[in-house]
């Protein structure tokens, strides 16, 4: 099971060929390989559509959501708008600026910012305007912001909306559904599958570590933070030592 930005991918849409190779090699012996990642289904598709990578299953939106290899949905819960509206109305209350995305399984709603010009499933949206949306998860950006003022924004966001589950990334606050999580993502997938002999996970941020957490084969970078690091069994220096040196060993 691997993160997909930062992890898997080289660049935000692209995946080194030997990496698609190694990932082919796994299949191919008989390992069943996944992604769990913050994106929704619309922003995974192109693993499948445009570089061919199938992969068995997705764990999207921090786990709201877990797919087959088809894209069929398997598990999905979603944030109720009464939440959305408080969250939004708290972000501006403390001033953190950046974007917030209200994300569907096929769109990103920009409630603040513009859209990016080569993303057609970004929409400008109001707040108002998502009220009838099935939201699977919120995202707000931070970039540039002082880290220690972001954790004490984090942890009282932690306090104030215990309906939902929130994560913070690198540059990113991700909220989830109430009881989601990568791992519980992943365990959706195990009881798919039913008799799972060893789980390898492999991820580089914070949100990452309800996964590493679950087996002693996770790893992450060298490049990850320590918190990160902390809950991983080994660090390595990238996707491709990880796999060459530990699964298909």
């Amino acid at each position: 099971m691997t993160d997909l930005d930062g992890t898997l991918l080289h660049e935000e849409y692209n995946v080194k060929k030997s990496t698609a190779d190694l990932i082919k090699d796994m299949q191919k012996s008989g390992i069943k390989v996944a992604t769990a990642t913050g994106r929704i289904l619309r922003g995974v598709r192109f693993l499948k559509e445009d570089i061919g990578l199938n992969l068995d299953y997705y764990v999207l939106g921090n786990g709201s959501v877990v797919t087959d290899s088809d894209f069929n949905i398997i598990y999905k819960r979603s944030i109720d708008y009464k939440t959305i509206r408080a969250l939004y109305d708290y972000l501006e209350k403390v001033s953190l600026k950046g974007f917030r995305n209200a994300l569907t399984n096929e769109n990103v709603y920009c409630l603040t910012g513009k859209p990016e010009k080569n993303k057609p499933f970004f929409h400008s949206a109001g707040i108002d305007e998502i009220e009838n949306k099935e939201i699977v998860s919120f995202v707000v950006n931070y970039e540039g912001r002082d880290m220690k003022a972001i954790e004490e924004i984090a942890a009282d966001m932690k306090q104030k909306f215990t309906g939902v589950e929130v994560f913070q990334n690198q540059h990113f606050i991700d909220v989830a559904p109430k009881g989601s999580s990568k791992a519980e993502g992943i365990k959706t997938v195990i009881e798919k599958l039913g008799d799972v002999k060893k789980l390898y996970t492999i991820g580089d941020s914070y949100n990452d570590i309800p996964m590493l957490q679950m087996t002693e084969n996770s790893f992450t970078f060298q490049s990850s933070p320590d918190a990160v690091k902390d809950h991983a069994g080994a660090v390595v220096s990238d996707f491709d030592e990880c796999i060459k040196k530990y699964v298909l060993k």
